[in-house]
């Protein structure tokens, strides 16, 4: 019975032992999870984070937006005492002073409001803040807030004062000390960013009205184009402009007859084409002056194709529609 019980247990075993040897060789365990153990995961080394990212809510140029910053540890950070240095991607504008409302931290997706502002430093972009001591409620936070092998997550509202770049694409580039990074007091060698979100910001185009006679004014703004080189308007509205220092400009076009989309060609080759449109609104003139007796005309440009007045109460003169009995042609 004994001898039963254990090959029957032996062999229970080793079927297990050959389903994890299964999933391993299939991949079904990651990296990660193999190395969640040991506190350095992805192998950074014990003085460096790892698995960095800076996550913008916008990527228009000169847009000012908030900013999500992750990163994973292999060292814990106390509570009031634990800092964290971000350095932003070139191109990216900081303000000289940041309120600590405008900044949250902490593990995973529990934050807590900065107890004191940050440290700025805008000619390198870096932002030096200290772990939060207490909870939004005001009382103190646990000292393990941040602890070995947690997720930590920087939030940067839009209140913060974060601006994009004036240029597009211009955040981080090639070289690895531009793109952004992240390192803290207890891993204090720096680690760049390692996505690339936050280094390709777009060219913008906007237009104030979604529609207006031909002729009329129709303001389109630009952003992200050389300074100093010309922006020519084509497809629904025609204008030009040139984007200054900012690499912004303001454009007071004129609609055309025809078109929807806006397209802005520039001297440096840039173009961009609005995905809002200004379709051309239909307008109606009439006789300016007259006596009793004298013919009105009204006259109607850019009506749909098969538009039609369909009745005499359809013309109102002062307010009041036309009848059958006054002198009038209806079409």
């Amino acid at each position: 019975m004994n001898t039963k019980i254990g090959t029957t247990f032996g062999l229970a075993l080793l079927m297990a032992i050959a389903v994890v040897a299964t999933m391993f060789a299939l991949g079904m365990f990651s990296t990660s999870q193999v190395h969640a153990a040991d506190g350095v995961l992805n192998d950074a080394p014990a003085t460096t984070v790892h698995d960095v990212t800076f996550s913008p809510s916008s990527l228009s140029v000169n847009a000012a937006g908030s900013w999500n910053v992750t990163f994973g540890v292999s060292a814990a950070l106390v509570a009031g005492t634990g800092t964290i240095t971000i350095q932003f991607p070139s191109g990216v504008v900081l303000p000289e002073t940041m309120d600590k409302s405008r900044v949250s931290a902490g593990a995973g997706t529990l934050l807590y409001p900065l107890t004191s502002d940050p440290t700025i430093t805008t000619s390198t972009r870096t932002v030096i803040l200290t772990v939060p001591a207490t909870n939004a409620a005001g009382t103190a936070a646990p000292t393990d807030i941040i602890t070995a092998n947690d997720v930590v997550t920087v939030f940067f509202s839009q209140l913060a004062g974060i601006v994009n770049p004036k240029a597009s694409g211009a955040a981080g580039g090639s070289v690895a000390a531009n793109q952004g990074d992240v390192y803290t007091s207890a891993q204090t060698t720096a680690r760049t960013i390692t996505n690339q979100l936050a280094t390709t910001f777009v060219k913008t185009i906007s237009i104030d009205v979604t529609s207006a006679v031909e002729g009329g004014a129709v303001e389109v703004k630009l952003a992200g184009f050389t300074a100093d080189l010309k922006c020519t308007l084509s497809g629904s509205v025609s204008g030009s402009g040139v984007p200054g220092s900012d690499r912004k400009v303001t454009i007071a076009g004129t609609k055309k007859s025809t078109g929807d989309t806006v397209t802005a060609t520039c001297t440096d080759a840039g173009t961009i084409t609005s995905t809002a449109t200004v379709t051309v609104k239909a307008e109606l003139t009439v006789t300016a002056t007259g006596k009793a007796g004298d013919t009105i005309t009204l006259t109607g440009k850019n009506y749909t194709a098969d538009g039609n007045i369909p009745t005499f109460a359809s013309v109102l003169f002062s307010g009041t529609a036309l009848t059958a009995t006054q002198d009038a042609t209806v079409m």
